[in-house]
């Protein structure tokens, strides 16, 4: 299932949208979800099309991996472009990460960076609390 996480901050001109369940449904809603906004902005099938993603700020570095590997390798599964936020989003402690490819393209690397931040909160190293929208939470310095 998915629901809408509050209202973003007023610097965010998006709509927030949490998607939690089995692998298998968290695929499914989030073809769904690129689908329909695919439609929306009158992308064509193979036309690629931009994504946004929002990861707690303390996992971006792992996403990307030591000299980027871990990112690399997720763009050469997936076929998309991916572009990881240097810096939180104002007003909040998470970094966005933009992937452009065709629908397809973008599902396989969202499923595939799911898959990372699955794996750090298996071993602990993210929380359910990190993926929660919290209004007015500031980024502390991150440590390395």
């Amino acid at each position: 299932p998915f629901w809408m996480e509050g209202d973003p901050p007023a610097t965010l001109s998006d709509k927030i949208c949490t998607v939690s369940g089995s692998i298998e449904q968290k695929e499914a809603a989030c073809r769904r979800i690129v689908d329909k906004l695919r439609g929306l902005q009158e992308v064509a099938d193979q036309e690629p099309g931009v994504f946004v993603i929002i990861v707690p700020s303390n996992a971006a570095p792992m996403v990307v991996g030591t000299r980027g590997a871990q990112i690399k390798e997720v763009i050469e599964l997936s076929g998309a472009e991916i572009s990881v936020g240097k810096e939180n989003i104002i007003g909040m402690l998470d970094q966005p990460i933009g992937i452009t490819g065709t629908g397809g393209q973008v599902v396989s690397a969202v499923s595939k960076i799911n898959a990372i931040l699955q794996d750090l909160a298996d071993r602990g190293r993210l929380q359910p609390s990190d993926f929660k929208y919290r209004p007015g939470a500031v980024a502390s310095p991150m440590e390395m």
